[in-house]
């Protein structure tokens, strides 16, 4: 089915960082036969193919995009779902809340570490719930 071919890029990333406000983020190339294996890919917000007018990505989420070269870098476009299957902002069951872990420095958990009840952002569910 040549349709199929179109509809999403041929190389695979995990989001690293998007910034809502600016609109922009970087993606980690890790297509195992690329020759850019690992490097980190700009992307700006218009590149997101969503079903969803709420443009957005999600850090970890795995996705697949096609590689274009801009002047002197390269930039990711026609980012979506691995292998062109809905972004995780496009789930019809669920709404799907990052929250960035804290940091634990030096020896003492409990200043830089998570308290009871904080850091799920959940309403009591499972966990495993969220992503399914």
């Amino acid at each position: 089915m040549s349709n199929n071919e179109n509809n999403f890029g041929n190389e695979i990333g995990r989001v690293l960082w998007f910034d809502q406000k600016k609109g922009f983020g970087f993606i980690q190339l890790i297509t195992p036969s690329s020759d850019n294996i690992n490097s980190e890919v700009f992307f700006h917000y218009s590149a997101i193919n969503s079903v969803n007018t709420f443009k957005k990505v999600y850090p970890g989420e795995y996705v697949s995009f096609t590689l274009v070269d801009s002047g002197d870098r390269s930039k990711c476009d026609n980012i979506t779902g691995l292998y062109g299957n809905p972004l995780l902002i496009d789930n019809d069951t669920y709404i799907i809340k990052v929250i960035k872990k804290k940091r634990v420095t030096g020896g003492d958990q409990e200043e830089g570490g998570q308290e009871e009840g904080d850091g799920d952002g959940g309403d009591g569910g499972d966990e495993e719930d969220v992503l399914n």
